[in-house]
């Protein structure tokens, strides 16, 4: 029960707003419970992220991992996915939202963060770029293109406020969200497209050794297991 209240506020006000009495008034627990527990604030936030893992509940992140579905129906997936998460469309999926303040509001957790949750969809959403593209970009090129569509997620996040003053009917809702899903997997898809055909323009021939082993090094959340 704590644990999962600490969940919760982490995710609505981040570290440094979440207090330890508004996690213990929501759980019905004493205040001791956390330093016996937990020893303090920092430990407790340490646990929720290790024990963080919403996304198995998630048809969507089902579909995005499985190999036998087509690179771009398992792109659109992983869109959908990631932006329900950031801008909290489904607020029991609490792991995106404390994702997105460790990115703009790094605690000495973020370690750990990137360690558990997003190294290991590094590779993965690495590897769809992969798959859309072909052999012959390099590491660097694939690491650009996923830097690229989590980029276009994380924008409505980090600048709603300056969406909504430009052009509130922009920013994305509940009831608009599938519209933004499309155009965010048809524009990566359309300069994927455009990527692949300067390169064969370029060179044909040329493929890029590549190590299966080796991670593209960035990305936003995990699914792993």
């Amino acid at each position: 029960m704590l644990l999962s209240a600490a969940t919760s506020v982490f995710a609505e006000r981040g570290f440094r707003e979440a207090t330890i009495r508004e996690i213990c008034q929501r759980a019905g627990a004493n205040i001791a419970a956390v330093n016996y527990h937990f020893r303090d604030k920092e430990g407790l936030y340490e646990e929720v992220i290790k024990a963080c893992r919403d996304d198995a509940r998630n048809p969507e992140i089902h579909l995005s991992m499985d190999s036998s579905t087509p690179a771009p129906v398992r792109l659109e997936a992983y869109v959908r996915w990631m932006f329900r998460r950031v801008l909290a469309f489904d607020v029991e999926f609490p792991m995106g939202q404390i994702m997105s303040r460790e990115m703009v509001e790094p605690t000495q957790a973020l370690e750990r963060v990137v360690e558990v949750h997003i190294r290991p969809e590094a590779l993965w959403l690495g590897g769809v770029m992969r798959d859309i593209l072909g052999p012959r970009f390099s590491r660097e090129e694939l690491a650009r293109a996923t830097m690229s569509v989590v980029g276009q997620i994380l924008f409505y996040k980090h600048c709603g406020p300056v969406i909504r003053l430009l052009d509130p009917k922009v920013m994305p809702s509940r009831d608009t969200f599938e519209v933004h899903v499309r155009h965010i997997t048809d524009f990566t898809l359309a300069a994927l497209a455009g990527l692949r055909s300067h390169r064969d323009a370029e060179s044909p021939l040329t493929s890029v050794a590549f190590d299966a082993t080796d991670t593209v090094p960035f990305a936003v959340a995990s699914h792993t297991r």
